[in-house]
């Protein structure tokens, strides 16, 4: 009976200590929990909301924090302003879904719709990872298996998750249009002229407040 007893112990203690480490618990040999507390999100017009899975979503009324796993959507005419303190910014614009997946770093999911980033940030969108350190405006379209890269300034590249950890980032220097399905494709885009787009009003709005050189 006492071994009994004792081999149920041990083994309980080896699953806590699995269970802990996979968590990420130091006592359990893993680096440590680290409570993420959220970006803050500002609704800069429209309707804005916040979507945790499983739950409804809740409307954005001024300014509110969206934490690791939620989804932030604008609906027709709505806009938002993501950030993690003053490093990192991302404007979404209307008909916008993008899920919060890590702060540090700072990662996001682009489901569909136009955003402008600005800052450190790594983009996913489907196979796509998108890694931006200066300022790029990204596009994708949820019935499309493609995505418009187009940087502003400073570095943009991207990568295909399948390639593993050796596989090698394509660095994006002018408008591209990328097919990421069935096979990679890339195909240029014209000069990027924001003000004379269809969606000047979006851009009109927030780049004047990045500070950033604005293209003829």
């Amino acid at each position: 009976m006492k071994t009994r007893i004792i081999v149920v112990f041990v083994l309980l203690l080896l699953g806590a200590l699995l269970v802990g480490r996979m968590v990420g618990f130091g006592w359990a040999g893993g680096k440590g929990f680290e409570w993420q507390p959220g970006a803050t999100v500002s609704s800069d017009q429209g309707v804005v909301t916040i979507q945790r899975p499983g739950n409804q979503p809740r409307v954005v009324s001024g300014s509110d924090r969206v934490r690791r796993g939620e989804m932030l959507s604008t609906d027709a005419g709505g806009r938002a302003l993501l950030q993690d303190g003053d490093a990192s910014r991302l404007y979404l614009d209307e008909r916008t879904d993008v899920v919060l997946d890590s702060l540090d770093p700072f990662e996001i999911t682009l489901l569909r719709g136009r955003i402008l980033v600005a800052g450190q940030m790594a983009v996913r969108i489907n196979r796509l990872l998108i890694k931006n350190t200066g300022t790029s405006t990204l596009v994708h379209y949820d019935f499309s298996a493609s995505a418009d890269l187009i940087p502003i300034r400073g570095d943009l590249s991207y990568v295909l998750p399948e390639g593993g950890d050796e596989a090698e980032p394509v660095s994006v220097s002018s408008p591209t249009h990328v097919i990421y399905y069935p096979k990679v494709v890339e195909e240029p885009l014209g000069a990027f002229k924001p003000y004379e787009s269809s969606r000047h009003e979006f851009y009109e709005r927030f780049i004047p407040t990045m500070f950033v050189p604005i293209p003829d």
